[in-house]
């Protein structure tokens, strides 16, 4: 999905007023636009990566407690032997 961030006629108009032919004014800015649209976050991609960051927090949680559950468990082994 790509938003239209640019002002276009405004960014061509200001491009005319510099010197810059109508035609290539046009595909500077339609080049531009095209650019930016496409390498744009949108509020949805940013909800997905939360969603994303949310699911790997928990996973990590979860590793993390198993090694602290089996570190302890060798500690106690450990102390046992000893």
């Amino acid at each position: 999905m790509s938003a239209n961030v640019l002002n276009t006629h405004q960014a061509a108009k200001a491009l005319r007023e510099a010197g810059v032919g109508e035609s290539q004014a046009e595909a500077i800015v339609n080049t531009m636009n095209d650019g930016i649209g496409e390498n744009l976050a949108t509020r949805g991609d940013l909800n997905l990566l939360r969603q994303d960051l949310k699911l790997m927090e928990q996973r990590l949680t979860i590793c993390l407690g198993g090694l602290m559950i089996a570190m302890s468990s060798l500690v106690i082994a450990v102390v046992e032997v000893l």
